[in-house]
């Protein structure tokens, strides 16, 4: 139960802590697209693709943490999705 609640506290650590404050970053500078230089709007898209690795990788840690406490072990299905092959 406790590897559980520490998953779904890691989960909402990077959604709420890294993926919720690089939206606030990402969403200024593409909101004014037209005020910023190559190289911010490069670092802001950077900062989109962790948004939203971290969005769907914190869905999946709290799910998990979940299924961990009602006993159910779920298998990792989020392993370095930038890097798999179809």
């Amino acid at each position: 139960m406790v590897i559980g609640l520490i998953f779904i506290t890691y989960g909402y650590f990077l959604k709420l802590v890294i993926a919720d404050r690089a939206a606030i970053v990402v969403n200024g500078v593409f909101n004014s697209i037209e005020s910023y230089s190559s190289l911010v709007l490069f670092f802001a898209a950077f900062l989109f693709t962790i948004q939203i690795y971290c969005d769907f990788y914190s869905y999946s840690i709290i799910a998990k943490g979940s299924a961990k406490i009602l006993g159910v072990d779920l298998m990792d299905n989020f392993k370095e999705p930038f890097f798999q092959n179809l």
